[in-house]
């Protein structure tokens, strides 16, 4: 519901007086360990914000969805210091308190969402409007599992078994739990000889560690022909990722692997990176924009890159506090066996722990000048960068000899880095290369 009424508001279909609405969930919220001002905790999550005046956001038409209260990790404490003012540095859980009691941004909306069980952590004096979700209906829960499992067949018998156990139809109320309940039902799709199914996209649906097995044992099939697989914002945990790495280890079709939005952490991905570097692995894009990877992470993808047999093509790890230590690791897998071509490390998190600095260019501009490289797209916004880097960076590019290179970005906007750019000479080395900065 909540992605829903952004995704009307961003087309202008509804709530046409609001301004600014700014989703947050709380499993996100849970990541931000160090204190910040409500204006980096936005940025982190919009570093398109960066240039935002924080005074129009005291104005009217700004709304915060804190999405999912019951999977916040800390109490909420109402007793905490006030905090009036969004430039001023806190821990996450008081700038959470300070918006729901209205010392920050007093004339915001505020629209909270949490299991019953959990909305006992606001008094109800800071609340000005209760609702309550109903679940499916009976009728609803077949529309559901219709239009997750598509199987006529496999719909009754799901249909058929929820409906023998009472508790268990009772569950099925509830969105998620009903879509669980057709993981077994995926499964069979997947692994039936008679399924055309190559592209299946399950994103922000809440599965368990138990679903995603259910589902790893249809793509472990012979008989499976799925290429894309997309699990954003699921809620998985590193004990599903060691199931994805057997789908990866014995799924030789699989091509697309999106779980963006997961919190699956450094343990999750060296897990995982067990079935990146296996030799029967045909994975090609991988997506792993903001999954709570550190510098920790950065030594199993390095070497996932180096695997003589790795075929992949594209990897996306923006919104990840992998530092110029991760990035020089992983630098080093862009070396002789590496086919990436495309290499998104956007890191908005705060400057002051996630970015990336000058430091890590030339390790970087080496990568570019080997004659092995075929990078094809590069983003580096929301980096300091600063001159000292984009030079360093251009000596790679001007040196290699042959220009794949379409897309540059840099976050910082560098006079004498962007005068050394535009000039004449600089761009005839670079050729068709594009360098914005952002």
């Amino acid at each position: 519901m909540v992605q829903s009424c952004a995704l009307d508001w961003a087309k202008d279909k509804g709530y046409h007086s609001i301004s600014f609405l700014f989703p947050l969930t709380f499993w996100e919220l849970n990541l931000l360990k160090d204190r910040l001002s409500l204006i980096e905790l936005l940025q982190t999550f919009y570093p398109e914000l960066k240039e935002l005046d924080a005074s129009v956001l005291n104005e009217d038409g700004v709304w915060f969805i804190l999405d999912g209260l019951d999977e916040f990790q800390i109490q909420l404490n109402f007793d905490c210091p006030a905090v009036s003012d969004v430039s001023e540095a806190s821990t996450v859980d008081s700038l959470v308190t300070n918006l729901i009691r209205g010392n920050l941004l007093p004339r915001a909306h505020i629209w909270v969402t949490s299991r019953i069980s959990d909305e006992y952590q606001i008094p109800p004096f800071y609340l000005l409007k209760k609702t309550e979700l109903r679940g499916f209906s009976d009728e609803e829960k077949e529309q559901h599992f219709q239009m997750v499992i598509g199987d006529d067949d496999l719909v009754n018998k799901a249909i058929n078994h929820v409906r023998i156990l009472r508790s268990l139809d009772s569950l099925c109320q509830i969105p998620p739990i009903c879509t669980i309940m057709s993981c077994p039902a995926l499964a069979a799709v997947l692994s039936s000889k008679e399924s055309f199914l190559r592209e299946l996209d399950l994103g922000y649906n809440s599965f368990s560690t138990s679903g995603v097995q259910e589902l790893a044992e249809g793509l472990n099939s012979m008989t499976c022909r799925l290429k894309i697989l997309r699990l954003q914002g699921c809620g998985l945990t590193a004990e599903t990722c060691q199931y994805l790495s057997q789908c990866l280890m014995q799924h030789q079709i699989l091509q697309e692997l999106d779980l963006s939005s997961n919190g699956i952490g450094d343990r999750g991905l060296k897990l995982l990176s067990h079935g990146l570097g296996s030799s029967s692995c045909r994975l090609q894009t991988l997506k792993l924009y903001c999954c709570g990877l550190t510098v920790l992470s950065c030594e199993s993808i390095g070497e996932a890159l180096k695997s003589e047999t790795s075929t992949l093509l594209e990897l996306n790890l923006s919104n990840n506090s992998l530092k110029d230590a991760g990035f020089k690791i992983i630098c080093e897998g862009m070396y002789a066996w590496c086919s990436l071509q495309k290499l998104n490390f956007l890191l908005p998190f705060s400057l002051t722990y996630c970015s990336l600095t000058d430091s890590c260019c030339a390790e970087l501009a080496s990568g570019l000048m080997s004659k092995e490289n075929i990078l094809s797209e590069l983003d580096l916004s929301h980096n300091n960068l600063q001159d000292k880097g984009v030079k360093k960076l251009y000596i790679g590019l001007q040196i290699i000899k042959l220009l794949y290179y379409e897309r540059l970005l840099f976050i910082e906007d560098s006079r004498s880095g962007r005068r050394f750019l535009a000039d004449p000479s600089s761009q005839k080395s670079l050729g068709n290369s594009c360098v914005v900065f952002a």
